[in-house]
């Protein structure tokens, strides 16, 4: 297998080495100087040439972790794979191997793959000393005094602006020549055709004012007066024929009769001309959504006027008046075939034209916005973000990938995302404020005492190593995150000296560090042990354990022996031995099991909880931003944080799919929140991915997860219409249904977004006082309306077909039953905090500070139990008979209802 360099212009590696052409030593030094890095951090070798290797074709300088000049002051940035290959940023190995081929492959201690010298290795003893590059010579006996000032130097450049363009001069370049075709050459199929001055939509408004001026006045008029002579009812008797003036209005009728008929038959052709001509229909399209039809109507005419299929942004805004197209006969018609249209343009990679017709024909911006992103129109794609969308995170991301930098840095530090900013000074070689960003970055995370953030950032961006050591000393200390901290301390310590490990370790439990935490350090000097196994670390956490597995035994806690087995590997009869201490133990008199405890963060306002496989995540708003806590069912707990400010009535809609998604998705926020990943450790079997869908935009009103993808019902830009809609957890629109009632007097729900829950084909919905029913199909049924609003629901399909929906209206739940097609309702009088069911059919119904579970199927109460605080959730816990309750102090209990 012979491997090859591949340019790949979306790589995005880590800047590690830089590749300096030419061999002048003078040329390198002055490179060098530029970076303003230490010269002793660097690791530098001289690369020969492939075809004569006593000339030099330049040097290779390896950077220290400690410090590293900015990307873009660097001609040839390199990265490292495996820690000892060093390639191209912009490039790849073709074919791709896995880490243990390459590791196979690297037998230097150092490799570079350089795109025209090729594969070159180094040794340790190859590294050059740049002292030894400089030749002194010497000094000569002259007088300096005459010396003259030179020129001043140049004013530094720190940075290089874009001009900001205005939205026309923007999407000036999106203007596409369409050969024009004149609409009398495309057949007429209307039989009755108006006059030609009435086309003019001048003449048909006057002439349509004019019509409304004398019927009125025929109507005021007494009866026969301007019509015929006789004294028949409406002014003239049977068989009598009306006078000049009742056929002139009659005349002006059926005039705007024809007027209609033609606007009707004029979007019929409209609609079949998307089947012969998609370039020429574009012309003559017309929008069907948009936030600003209504801004003024202009007057009606009877033909379709060409429009340019540029995409002009500052056409979007309105402002003008337009001819009112009353489409209701032809809108999913025109909406299908306009969709199709935009997919076209993509797939044949016009850009432009497709984001026209999301933009201005469909007035879905979301995805123009992503298809002028798709197509690498980053700028443009900012401004509709930002101006239409208002989401300006993703306009921020938009300007990034364009290479504005500025203008991303300005909205990042709108959005408080203060350490892409500073990233992104530090590409633009800017470090001082660069360095700002990340201080603020390390105040707020200091505030949510998220010790294992605030010293990634001191390590990783200041690089402070001491000072992450006491913040990470200070998170050992702390309830938050200790064993996490107390792992990335003696792990900077192994960076250090991994040699010496053993002496901190020993050191550190030396000086009664440990007190009351000492299963949690056993904990973690089991994960320092395996990570770095050295004999004298080996031996010293061995006697550690020893030490504290002694005491606690002594302290009334045997089950600590079996902690030793992960110290003591080598002896197979420990495992025998503990069991038959433990069993010689004797048994105390069985008692009632007290519900299992667990407490989560006193500071923090809970708020939401969900379930997911062996996990419990649980949700809640600080002052300094939103919480996760993450629960196995022994207690063991970590903690996530967001730094964007939320209110503490933030409704958090949280999403999960656990048997087809290793994601939770966040919706309901002005701006989507940072992505986190929950990883997979001794505690936690699986991975899990926090993220906020930037796609759904603004116009959801129900919203879940099901068979791994996001169904969306969402309302349409006019907010008369309502579409189901599908996406893949990418955010890739699948299907779009178009939404109808099937009961009168109800129109698209204006709610806020709210959970929906699927069971047997079918969506649930609550909205105000209404529960609907959603078909995939998109016919909506008003299940139930309650005489007040609806705040709780859960769903469930009994195992005789029927279908239970509880809901939680004020003081009372209701439990709608569905059974052969007859619906009836039980009511319980309960001031309601939550509903839940668990396994075979039993509700459970939280109130402030009780808790009462129903068997399903006779709604008879078969347990009850009050707490000491509010309640905020109850959940399923780990059997069929387990309920959790989450009170208001952080407090988790978990009880077995059978008792």
């Amino acid at each position: 297998m012979q491997l090859t360099l591949k340019y790949n212009e979306h790589a995005t590696q880590a800047l590690s080495a830089a590749f300096i052409r030419g061999n002048d030593p003078g040329v390198w030094l002055q490179e060098i100087n530029a970076w303003q890095v230490p010269l002793d951090k660097l690791v530098c070798f001289v690369v020969a040439e492939n075809n004569n290797p006593v000339n030099a074709a330049g040097l290779f300088v390896i950077f220290g972790r400690e410090k590293m000049p900015a990307l873009l002051q660097v001609m040839h940035p390199y990265t490292v794979l495996g820690g000892k290959l060093y390639l191209p940023v912009n490039a790849e190995l073709s074919p791709a191997i896995s880490e243990s081929e390459l590791q196979s492959l690297l037998i230097w201690d150092y490799q570079v793959f350089h795109p025209t010298i090729g594969f070159i290795g180094f040794e340790r003893s190859d590294r050059i000393n740049l002292a030894d590059l400089l030749e002194y010579t010497e000094p000569r006996n002259v007088y300096w005094g005459y010396a003259q000032a030179g020129l001043q130097p140049w004013i530094p450049l720190n940075q290089i602006g874009v001009q900001r363009l205005t939205a026309e001069e923007v999407f000036e370049s999106f203007k596409e020549h369409i050969g024009n075709k004149p609409l009398t050459d495309i057949p007429k199929s209307n039989k009755s055709e108006v006059p030609g001055w009435l086309n003019n939509p001048f003449a048909s408004g006057l002439f349509k004012g004019v019509f409304t001026v004398l019927s009125g006045l025929n109507s005021l008029l007494p009866q026969g007066l301007l019509g015929s002579s006789g004294s028949g009812e409406n002014g003239r008797d049977e068989g009598k024929s009306p006078g000049l003036f009742r056929k002139f209005i009659n005349w002006m009728e059926e005039k705007i009769e024809d007027l209609e008929k033609q606007r009707d038959s004029e979007l019929k052709r409209l609609s079949d001309m998307f089947d012969k001509n998609i370039e020429e229909a574009l012309q003559y399209a017309i929008p069907l959504n948009s936030p600003y039809l209504s801004r003024g109507t202009g007057r009606q005419s009877g033909s379709l006027t060409k429009r340019s299929t540029q995409f002009n942004l500052g056409r979007l805004g309105g402002g003008h008046a337009v001819d009112g197209w009353n489409v209701d006969n032809y809108y999913s018609e025109l909406r299908a075939k306009y969709l199709k249209a935009a997919q076209k343009a993509i797939e044949e990679k016009d850009f432009k034209k497709a984001a026209y017709i999301y933009a201005q024909l469909l007035g879905d911006y979301n995805s123009a916005a992503a298809t002028l992103r798709q197509g690498r129109y980053y700028r443009e794609a900012a401004v509709l973000y930002k101006e239409h969308l208002k989401n300006l995170s993703m306009a921020a991301s938009c300007y990034e990938e364009g290479g504005l930098l500025t203008d991303a840095i300005e909205l990042y530090t709108e959005l408080g995302q203060h350490e892409k900013a500073g990233d992104l000074y530090r590409d633009m070689g800017q470090e001082e404020p660069a360095l700002n960003c990340y201080e603020k970055c390390v105040v707020a995370a200091a505030a949510n005492k998220d010790y294992l953030e605030e010293s990634r950032l001191v390590i990783d961006k200041i690089g402070n190593k001491p000072r992450a050591k006491k913040v990470l000393l200070s998170g050992w200390n702390d309830v938050k995150q200790p064993e996490a901290c107390l792992v990335k301390y003696f792990e900077l310590a192994a960076d250090d000296n991994k040699e010496e490990i053993h002496s901190v370790v020993k050191a550190f439990y030396a000086n009664n560090k440990v007190v009351n935490k000492e299963m949690a350090f056993l904990n973690v000097i089991d994960k320092v042990n395996q990570k770095y196994k050295t004999t004298e670390l080996e031996n010293t956490c061995q006697g550690i354990a020893y030490e504290i597995v002694s005491e606690q035994v002594s302290a009334g806690n045997p089950a600590s022996l079996h902690v030793l087995r992960n110290f003591v590997t080598g002896d197979q009869l420990l495992t025998p031995d503990c069991y038959r201490f433990l069993h010689t133990i004797k048994d105390a008199p069985k008692q009632k099991p007290a519900p299992r405890q667990f407490k989560l963060m006193n500071d923090v306002h809970w708020k939401k909880t969900i379930t997911w496989n062996n996990q419990l995540l649980v949700w809640g708003v600080k002052p300094s931003g939103m919480v996760l806590a993450r629960m196995n069912w022994d207690g063991y707990i970590e903690y996530f944080s967001w730094y964007e400010k939320l209110s503490l009535d933030t409704p958090i809609v949280a999403l999960a799919d656990p048997g087809h998604a290793n994601r939770i998705l966040l919706y309901g926020f002005d701006e989507p929140l940072t992505e986190k990943c929950l990883p997979k450790n001794k505690h936690f079997q699986d991975e899990l991915i926090v993220s906020c869908p930037d796609f759904l935009g603004s116009k959801a009103v129900g919203i879940c997860m099901h068979q791994g993808e996001i169904v969306v019902l969402n309302r349409g830009i006019d907010l008369s219409k309502i579409f189901l809609i599908r996406y893949s957890l990418k955010g890739e629109e699948l299907e779009d249904v178009p939404c109808t009632y099937t009961g009168e007097g109800y129109g698209p729900p204006r709610d806020l977004v709210r959970e929906m829950i699927w069971c047997d084909g079918n969506y649930y919905l609550i909205c105000r006082n209404l529960l609907l029913r959603i078909s995939e199909l998109g016919t909506i049924d008003v299940l139930y309306q309650a005489d007040a609003p609806i705040h709780k629901m859960v769903v469930n399909q009994q195992h005789d077909g029927s279908l239970t929906v509880g809901l939680g209206v004020n003081n009372k739940v209701l439990f709608v039953i569905q059974d052969q097609g007859e619906t009836h309702t039980i009511t319980i009088d309960i001031e309601v905090v939550e509903v839940e069911v668990l396994f075979d059919s039993r509700f459970v119904v939280a109130g402030k500070k009780n808790v009462l579970v129903y068997d399903g199927s006779v709604f008879s109460k078969i347990w009850e139990h009050e707490v000491e605080n509010e309640i905020i959730a109850v959940f399923p816990g780990t059997n069929r008979d387990q309920l959790g309750v989450l009170e208001s102090n952080g407090k988790i209990t978990l009880h077995d209802i059978r008792e």
